[in-house]
């Protein structure tokens, strides 16, 4: 018998057990999602006669057909996808302005410009390189940029094979 809870983790992945009695819903719930792809699909225990055994076999099926149609993005498909609010053109590559305020005179305020790129070797785990526009040049410092996040990206895969 369930405990008193309507859901309980059956511990495979996408799959849930639930027990709505009120609504009549008794079965394994299939739920994942997965590259803009969604699965929500409950296996009904009266279908198999309440033979709990045939009713996760046939929900870890439905589970494993979903994320075999669906298979996880690599980390650098990941990376190299532009989003919506990329405005320089290149995936994880921006222009920085620093401001930097005088001590001797506050009112005053210089600006120094950065190409940054910043790249994920982990999850959780963050790094970035920025190369000045005024040591480098706008043209130089962008493609330096570029190479760094690329080689950045490139370990980071390495590391995951």
């Amino acid at each position: 018998m369930l405990p008193s809870k309507a859901r309980t983790n059956t511990g495979y992945r996408g799959v849930i057990r639930v027990n709505y009695e009120n609504q009549g819903q008794n079965g394994f719930l299939v739920k994942a999602a997965r590259n803009g792809k969604r699965i929500h699909k409950l296996i009904h225990l009266h279908r198999f006669d309440g033979d709990e055994k045939k009713a996760f076999a046939v929900a870890k099926k439905e589970a494993d057909a979903f994320f075999k149609a669906n298979p996880k993005k690599k980390t650098s498909a990941i990376a190299s996808a532009p989003s919506k609010r990329n405005s320089s053109g290149v995936v994880g590559v921006r222009l920085v302005a620093q401001k930097y305020r005088w001590r001797s005179n506050p009112e005053k305020e210089t600006y120094n410009y950065y190409v940054e790129a910043k790249w994920s070797p982990e999850p959780h785990v963050y790094k970035s390189k920025r190369f000045s526009i005024k040591e480098h040049g706008e043209e130089e410092a962008w493609r330096l940029a570029i190479k760094a996040r690329m080689d950045g990206i490139d370990s980071a895969e390495k590391k995951l094979t």
